[in-house]
């Protein structure tokens, strides 16, 4: 991979010419990008759908816009750290002269990626994508959904199938940015190749997602295959092949890993879930479970739990009462924050030479100093707060109201667009049919090709639009109304 051709400013439809005045006045392109997110109607969409906790009246608790914010943040200062590196022994990998322009590029295309990186997440927080997923796995598994008298499972091919089957935040933002933006509705948004590469943590297809492979980037998959042809396309002009990601991309990672980790266990301290109290004796707890052994680097990433958990006891000592602990926890919230933003910059630079010739296969933070501290806060949340009643009622609501929506919809889209009189929408569907925005309906007739199975696919996919790019209150409003 080679810079010049990595920082791509192009875009997938050209740019309107700025008046010539402006030219006294220049801006990069990738402050142009920021500017496209956010006064897009599409991301501030993002500001009623949950991060983790739903339709909570306090401003406190995150939405996936407070959390995309901080996301960007941390990002861009990412971006700002390993373009200006000073630390010996990195002076082939260093930008020298040059590191002010890439300070400044490395930084924007990092702050615009964490604005977008939840762009495609339905409502309900990550529980809407299983929603979604188990809808149609369901469906096709049980041919419970017909098309002419024929299970639709039997119908799409396994790629299809699986697009919809294993719905993922990740492959839908991508599936947003990919749309054709020549004709402005509000919901689309039109970033340089740089910004939609760095967003693509997954790089291959449904086929060849497999969780328990040791590779993250097969995690999950990226793109969905009514864009593969363009999706290519961008990564081939800034010279991406197989699955090999954008360099930054590790960096929106642990940016994104760094953000939700530490916010996630805030918020459920602010809606009570748990408490100071708890999360130190849990900390104890674990560290005294921790085995002695006499590996250096295992007793090194044991001490610096120790020292977490010896910070987090000095900030809380002396606050006896709720709002004074919280207000100390959150002071430790940011020292742990800086500790892990100068791990992910660290670890990008020890493995750099691997992710600029694409085959570095893990994440930044896995390995550092900071795995125990990691790992303890991850079984917190896992031990008091995702199986908490809270959280699992809103999570259950959210399922029944996703489903109810696609039950309702997915038939009605059926045999939208059919010139044939006898398999036209009916009056119940047309009913339906009326609360799909006409920017929907319309792309669809634009990208039908006429080819049976994948015209209805791209009709699933029309109502997968809709459903993932409704807030969780327009999602309660629809699911308890059908």
């Amino acid at each position: 991979m080679e810079w010049s051709k990595l920082l791509s400013t192009e875009t997938l439809t050209p740019r309107a010419t700025a008046p010539s005045v402006w030219e006294n006045y220049p801006i990069d392109d990738f402050e142009k990008d920021y500017r496209e997110v956010v006064t897009s109607g599409i991301f501030r969409n993002l500001q009623n759908k949950a991060q983790v906790f739903s339709l909570v009246d306090s401003g406190i608790v995150r939405t996936r816009l407070t959390h995309s914010l901080e996301v960007s943040s941390v990002a861009k200062q990412l971006g700002v750290m390993v373009a200006n590196n000073l630390r010996s022994g990195y002076e082939d990998y260093g930008f020298g002269e040059e590191s002010v322009s890439y300070a400044q590029k490395f930084s924007m295309i990092l702050a615009c990626a964490g604005l977008l990186h939840d762009l495609g997440n339905p409502a309900f927080g990550h529980f809407g994508e299983a929603s979604i997923g188990h809808f149609f796995k369901t469906c096709f598994e049980d041919d419970s959904l017909l098309y002419k008298d024929r299970p639709v499972g039997a119908i799409l091919d396994e790629q299809m199938k699986r697009d919809l089957i294993c719905f993922d935040g990740n492959a839908q933002t991508i599936h947003i940015l990919l749309k054709s933006v020549a004709a402005k509705t509000g919901w689309n948004i039109n970033v340089s190749y740089s910004v939609i590469n760095t967003l693509v943590k997954y790089p291959g297809s449904s086929l060849e997602a497999d969780k328990d492979n040791a590779d993250i980037r097969r995690h999950k998959f990226g793109f969905y295959k009514s864009d593969e042809k363009l999706y290519r396309r961008i990564r081939e002009q800034v010279g991406l092949d197989g699955v090999s990601r954008y360099p930054l991309t590790y960096l929106l990672e642990a940016a994104d890993d760094i953000s939700y980790l530490l916010s996630d266990m805030q918020d459920s301290i602010s809606m009570n879930v748990i408490t100071p109290t708890m999360v130190r004796e849990e900390f104890i707890r674990q560290i005294e479970e921790m085995p002695i052994n006499g590996d250096e680097e295992y007793e090194i990433k044991r001490m610096v739990a120790q020292k977490a958990l010896n910070d987090l006891n000095s900030m809380l000592e002396g606050h006896d009462h709720i709002p004074s602990r919280v207000a100390a926890m959150d002071m430790w919230f940011n020292a742990v924050r800086d500790w892990l933003i100068y791990a992910a910059a660290h670890a990008w630079f020890e493995n750099y030479e691997s992710i600029l010739n694409g085959t570095f296969t893990g994440e930044l933070l896995d390995g550092s100093w900071h795995t125990f501290v990691i790992d303890m806060i991850r079984r917190l949340m896992k031990t008091y707060v995702y199986p908490s009643k809270t959280v699992i009622d809103q999570e259950l609501r959210g399922h029944k109201l996703i489903e109810n929506i696609l039950e309702r919809f997915i038939p009605a889209i059926m045999y939208f667009g059919d010139e044939n009189e006898a398999y036209r929408p009916g009056q119940i569907d047309k009913r339906y049919l009326w609360y799909i925005p006409d920017h929907l309906k319309g792309e669809y007739m634009r990208k039908r090709t006429g080819d049976e199975a994948f015209d209805l696919y791209l009709r699933f996919i029309m109502i997968v639009d809709f459903v993932s790019s409704l807030t969780d209150s327009e999602a309660k409003k629809i699911g308890e109304m059908v």
